[in-house]
């Protein structure tokens, strides 16, 4: 145990391989024990090797008797616990380490009997979220908090308890009345020999409002996407159709599955009118009431005006464009028949006019023929 062979040891005074703090108990040790008679236990003592390395020992000292009962000396036991102890220090360090991040970290925490739904600790955090202080929290039991009931409670727990799932979410009250939506992972862990549930709590209601405003903003857009009466494109940056609206196919003739994939050059009555498009949309980042001729299916020309802005990525790089194509054919065709209707009515007066000064040379040859 200390590293010196039987004849070193024997008659070596215990002073030599024990600290003096540890030699003065020593000898209160075996004082108490000779005026005594009663063998004590002791513990923690530390002994110096004969390497210089130190250990630690328990010791069983009884007294030592002749046969007349006399007290000659002394008989010990001694163990090594070095290792014990070391384990038990590091036990020790890892249990202060968790407590430690336990009550003092940032995210919300509670530790829960899976098997009655008893909060057996709580954090800092868990009392400033909440509003209860961590003694009453400790008081209390997760359906107090929980808004479902208590079977389904336990339903969850039994889930995270078994590994089957790593996080649900809830909706969990606080201490002013009001309830927040969480999101809580779970994972077992074991003390004093029984099963516990590590709980971490992080309150997602910004998120959740966050996520139904945008669900409600994809559906109206995805609406309105749907049942505009102008065509809706998004294309890449190399002019393919990404997604069209309905209003392509009324319009254009094409369905959604023939034309996504193609350039959109497929509608252009001149192709070339697309590099037209590209170099304003690109220099200025948009065009507005753009106009162009496009043609259908069917050959059918259609005047049209379109409204696009350009799409880009996080780095702002154009990624593609998206944009408005209103049919205007029906205008233009109002407003040529309209120029028609001009250009016929200035030709009637002018012909008005040649026929007036046609008409008053005779009516002056009927006035003189009249004198004769």
């Amino acid at each position: 145990m200390l590293g010196y062979d039987p004849e070193e040891i024997v008659g070596l005074n215990y002073r030599r391989y024990m600290t003096r703090e540890i030699a003065k108990k020593a000898s209160l040790t075996f004082h108490e024990v000779f005026r005594t008679g009663v063998p004590a236990k002791t513990a923690g003592w530390r002994l110096n090797r004969k390497d210089g390395t130190t250990i630690e020992i328990e010791t069983s000292i009884s007294l030592k008797r002749n046969n007349s009962g006399d007290p000659v000396g002394f008989f010990g036991i001694a163990r090594d616990i070095t290792e014990r102890k070391l384990a038990e220090e590091a036990l020790k360090e890892s249990e202060e380490l968790f407590r430690n991040m336990f009550h003092y970290h940032a995210a919300i925490k509670l530790i829960i009997d899976p098997d009655t739904g008893s909060i057996v600790d709580a954090n800092e955090a868990a009392a400033n979220f909440y509003g209860w202080s961590i003694e009453r929290l400790k008081q209390m039991k997760i359906q107090d908090i929980n808004t479902l009931s208590f079977g389904e409670i336990k339903q969850e727990m039994g889930n995270s308890r078994g590994g089957e799932r790593a996080s649900s979410e809830f909706q969990h009250r606080r201490a002013d009345g009001s309830t927040r939506d969480v999101e809580v992972f779970s994972s077992k862990i074991e003390a004093r020999g029984k099963e516990l549930l590590h709980s971490v709590i992080h309150d997602i209601t910004d998120r959740k409002r966050y996520e139904e405003a945008l669900r409600e903003s994809e559906e109206k857009f995805r609406n309105f996407f749907e049942t505009s009466r102008d065509v809706i494109y998004i294309s890449d940056v190399d002019g393919i159709f990404i997604d069209i609206n309905p209003a392509m196919r009324d319009l254009f003739g094409y369905k959604q599955e023939e034309i996504i994939g193609q350039p959109v050059q497929i509608i252009y009555r001149d192709p070339d009118e697309y590099k037209r498009f590209q170099e304003l949309i690109t220099r200025e980042g948009f065009v507005k009431d753009l106009e162009i001729i496009y043609r259908d299916r069917d050959g059918i020309d259609h005047f049209c005006l379109e409204t696009a802005t350009v799409r880009r990525d996080g780095s702002g790089n154009i990624i593609g464009y998206q944009g408005f194509i209103r049919d205007n054919t029906e205008r233009v065709h109002m407003q040529e028949q309209l120029i028609q209707a001009e250009k016929l009515s200035s030709l009637g007066g002018i012909l008005s006019g040649v026929a007036h000064e046609l008409n008053n040379p005779l009516t002056a040859i009927i006035g003189n023929a009249q004198l004769l």
